[in-house]
């Protein structure tokens, strides 16, 4: 089934009403992940955050920033930038970094406990199946989470 920009607004409108304040809009490159996000916060529907421009400024100015980034660390730092959610985090491909030691998706349910969390993810999620990167690279990434509210983008979307 392909997912519209309506599906995702559909679930990023209703997120405090479910039961895990997190959903996911994923697709393969040019799909247009970028410019959705940016409408929904334009709409209205959270705010915007490129999450490894943040993570990085955040590990540049303490030098221990890499033991301490816990979920709890994370919403404080997403509150500083609006008290209120949800948030749209963007360019998440900061969170695999090996030296970080994250289980990224782990990671993003326990903000979601916290604070709605719509998170685009860099590739297509097949059947509960979150990948990135690629096996035999540091930062290789697979789980599955079948529960989890995913918006497939499959085609080129556009404002």
């Amino acid at each position: 089934m392909r997912d519209s920009w309506e599906t995702a607004r559909h679930f990023v409108s209703q997120i405090q009403e479910l039961p895990q304040p997190l959903v996911i809009i994923a697709g393969a490159r040019k799909t247009g992940k970028t410019p959705l996000a940016k409408a929904l916060a334009t709409q209205g529907l959270g705010t915007y955050i490129n999450l490894s421009l943040l993570l990085s400024r955040y590990l540049a100015t303490d030098p221990d920033a890499d033991d301490n980034l816990t979920a709890s660390t994370m919403v404080r730092l997403l509150r500083d930038i609006s008290p209120t959610g949800p948030m749209i985090v963007d360019n998440i491909e900061a969170v695999f970094q090996p030296e970080l030691r994250l289980s990224p998706l782990r990671w993003f349910r326990q903000i979601a406990r916290d604070m709605p969390l719509v998170v685009v993810w860099p590739g297509a999620v097949v059947e509960g199946e979150f990948r990135y990167s690629m096996p035999n690279r540091p930062d290789y990434f697979y789980s599955r989470e079948p529960s989890l509210v995913v918006v497939n983008l499959e085609t080129e979307f556009v404002l």
